[in-house]
């Protein structure tokens, strides 16, 4: 199931992506948050809901891909985590043990764990990846 996160009418809304459009939740499925993030902290008990406001969904709930006015998946992310193309290498030559895991959760895009954090970036990494996918 992929999410997206769109303004109609003003408004922030989400919608499941389904072949050239998305459902539009904010119709199908009214008492569901309008931000993902609200609805990524509602936990598993969200998305039975989703799921099934997305098989439920009439034409009028549905909106065309081609004619969203696409938001950020998050618009206001706790944090942010930018890399350097060279950070692997700066990483090996650190005191720290590094590990490469290239089939991390985004998209084949490999995941770098460095130093001792290697236990806060792999909940992290399953986190992202339950978000993601």
């Amino acid at each position: 199931m992929r999410i997206v996160s769109f303004t109609h009418q003003g408004q922030a809304r989400l919608g499941v992506c389904e072949g050239d459009s998305a459902v539009d939740l904010k119709m199908a499925a009214p008492e569901l948050p309008s931000e993902l993030l609200a609805l990524i902290n509602l936990g598993d008990t969200a998305w039975p809901a989703v799921k099934k406001a997305a098989a439920a969904a009439t034409r009028e709930q549905r909106r065309l891909l081609a004619g969203l006015a696409f938001r950020p998946p998050i618009t206001r992310p706790g944090k942010i985590i930018c890399l350097g193309l060279n950070y692997l290498d700066h990483a090996a030559e650190g005191a720290g043990g590094v590990e490469v895991l290239a089939d991390g959760p985004l998209g084949g895009l490999p995941l770098v764990i460095a130093d001792r954090r290697l236990v806060e970036a792999r909940v992290a990494a399953h986190v992202l990846e339950r978000a993601l996918f």
